[in-house]
C-alpha cells in the first residue's frame, strides 16, 4: 500500500495516495512495523513527503512516530540501488565520459536482453527517452551497435 501511495502521488492522485497511506498506517500500528515506510520505490514521491502531508490530515501517535523516524532520511532504495562504478582510465587515456545513473540502468537492461519497450515500462519513461539514452550510451562508448556496446561495457567493467 505504501508503494502504491508513492506511485499514485507521483501521478497526481494525492487523495488516493493519502487514502492508501492512511490504510497502511492503520495496518502497521498494532505491531509497530515501520518497514513498509522505508521508501522502496525509486520512481515515486519520497515517502517522507507523503507522510508529512498525511500528518496534516490524520491524528495518530503511530503516524507521528513514523513521520519523526522518516524526517531527514532518504528512502532506502537510494542506499541499495545498483551502482556501476565508472571505469578507471589507463594512464594518458582520457577514458570515456562518465555514464549517468539512468544510462547505467538502461545499459544493464540492454545486457539482460530487454527491448526498448521493456526498458521504458520498467523505468516509467517513454520509449523515445530510452532511444535517447541508448544513443548517448553509444556515443560515450564509441560504438554503433548493441553488441559492440555490451562488449565494450563488459571489457570496461560497466556491467
Amino acid at each position: 500500500m505504501v508503494c502504491a501511495a508513492q506511485l499514485r502521488d507521483s501521478l497526481g492522485d494525492t487523495a488516493g495516495a493519502l487514502d492508501d497511506l492512511e490504510k497502511a498506517i492503520v495496518m502497521t500500528e498494532v505491531r509497530r512495523n515501520a518497514l513498509p515506510f522505508l521508501g522502496w520505490l525509486r520512481h515515486g514521491t519520497p515517502i517522507g513527503t507523503i507522510l508529512l502531508r498525511l500528518s496534516g490530515h490524520v491524528a495518530s501517535p503511530w503516524l507521528d512516530t513514523v513521520v519523526q523516524a522518516a524526517a531527514g532520511s532518504t528512502d532506502i532504495v537510494h542506499h541499495y540501488s545498483a551502482r556501476t562504478p565508472p571505469p578507471d582510465p589507463a594512464p594518458g587515456d582520457p577514458g570515456h565520459q562518465a555514464l549517468t545513473p539512468r544510462e547505467r540502468d538502461v545499459l544493464a537492461e540492454l545486457a539482460r536482453g530487454a527491448t526498448y519497450a521493456d526498458i521504458a515500462a520498467a523505468h516509467f519513461i517513454a520509449e523515445s527517452t530510452v532511444k535517447t539514452h541508448v544513443s548517448s550510451l553509444y556515443a560515450k562508448l564509441g560504438v554503433s551497435r548493441r553488441s559492440e556496446a555490451l562488449a565494450t561495457a563488459r571489457r570496461e567493467r560497466l556491467i
